[in-house]
């Protein structure tokens, strides 16, 4: 089969979708690596007074802890998933500039380049894969800080005036 230039488009097109998914990724998790920050600065502040909102009961205990577990589950998820860069470039032009020179043909040039783009976006797609899948969980541990936060807010309230 002979390698063309609309292989290479449509391979580079796929290249440049991971690259794509690789910057939606990055920038959802300075979100959450934002958001995961604040509420660990507001619990590290507020510590002192969650101690009196816990202090009396188990279950208000238990919420908080949760809450206070899922949000550093998710701190460090986030972290794990913007250290993910193991990507791979698909040549370097110098290094493109000097095979180009070396083949006896641009299709030989071509069917290099194809297969360098190739290998390219298949191992920035498993790492973009499992940078979502750590973005993923981030979220939802996020969610079960939240969650958690909540009803022992509520459950609080619920003692304080309805004792």
């Amino acid at each position: 089969m002979r390698l063309t230039q609309e292989h290479l488009k449509i391979l580079k097109s796929a290249y440049d979708d991971e690259e794509r998914h690789f910057s939606e990724l990055i920038a959802r998790g300075k979100i959450y690596l934002s958001i995961t920050s604040v509420y660990v600065g507001f619990i590290t502040f507020k510590f002192t007074e969650i101690g009196t909102v816990v202090n009396d009961s188990i279950f208000s205990f238990a919420l908080v802890s949760m809450a206070a577990a899922s949000v550093l589950v998710s701190l460090i998820l986030t972290i794990m998933a913007l250290g993910m860069y193991a990507y791979e470039v698909p040549f370097e032009i110098g290094a493109a500039a000097k095979a180009a020179a070396g083949h006896s043909s641009i299709d030989e040039f071509y069917e290099d380049v194809i297969a360098d783009l190739a290998v390219a976006a298949e191992r920035n797609s498993v790492v973009n894969e499992r940078r979502a899948k750590f973005l993923a969980w981030s979220s939802y541990f996020l969610a079960a800080a939240v969650c958690s936060h909540l009803l022992a807010l509520i459950y609080y309230v619920y003692r304080q005036h309805w004792k």
